[in-house]
């Protein structure tokens, strides 16, 4: 593939994470040449795909990327088809449902509802992460035939979530938040996302219910997806 391609799409990403940064911090982190990736901002900038901040040193994602990412939210069939239901959940148990999509060693959040008095801090939109311990984790190894054991889930487990649709991470730990999510299929069968739900645990509270309404959450988005 070509190296300038690469090394343009490497930039961009790097731009969107950090909303502004300069040239030499993009050296820094990439490693590349400084002329190098001034040409490539330089004809980024020329097609309004990024912009130079008043200062002059950093830059910024454009609107055309911008209109980019919008184009893709108003055609994706995964984020028209899942909104509703993932409000309907935000609103019944008062916690916020995101939607990600597995990439490799990593997931993307593409969409959030969020109950109106969220308790919780949650990804956002558009941010990426490693796959690691969480329930979108375990859904990724177990869906998705990941190469690497993220979670180190035993055979027993494996099964369980893969017969049920359904993964937790935190309920049963030490720690106080906890996270529910069940895979999504589209037509062809194919894993097309994951929506989840974030919390914070109270005591003496009977998780099963919310454990059933993520994966019929899942279920009716699948089903508009035209999976049977």
């Amino acid at each position: 593939m070509n190296r300038t391609v690469l090394r343009t799409v490497e930039i961009l990403e790097i731009i969107s994470k950090h909303g502004e940064i300069s040239l030499a911090d993009l050296v820094k982190i990439t490693g590349y040449p400084k002329t190098s990736v001034y040409d490539i901002l330089h004809a980024l900038e020329e097609r309004a795909m990024i912009y130079r901040c008043t200062d002059k040193v950093c830059y910024g994602i454009g609107f055309r990327a911008y209109a980019i990412g919008r184009s893709y939210s108003k055609n994706s069939d995964l984020l028209s088809n899942s909104y509703q239901c993932m409000k309907a959940l935000a609103e019944d148990i008062g916690k916020a449902v995101l939607l990600g999509k597995i990439d490799g060693e990593k997931i993307l959040y593409i969409a959030k509802c969020e109950p109106k008095h969220p308790v919780v801090m949650t990804p956002s939109i558009g941010d990426e992460e490693p796959i690691k311990n969480t329930a979108f984790a375990k859904i990724a190894e177990v869906f998705t035939h990941h190469e690497k054991k993220i979670c180190q889930l035993s055979k027993e487990e494996k099964n369980r979530i893969r017969t049920e649709k359904l993964a937790s991470y935190g309920l049963d730990g030490p720690g106080p938040f906890y996270n529910i999510a069940s895979p999504i299929y589209n037509f062809e069968t194919r894993l097309s996302g994951v929506v989840g739900v974030f919390g914070v645990k109270e005591v003496g509270v009977d998780y099963s219910e919310e454990q059933k309404k993520v994966r019929e959450c899942a279920g009716k988005i699948s089903e508009r997806l035209g999976f049977i």
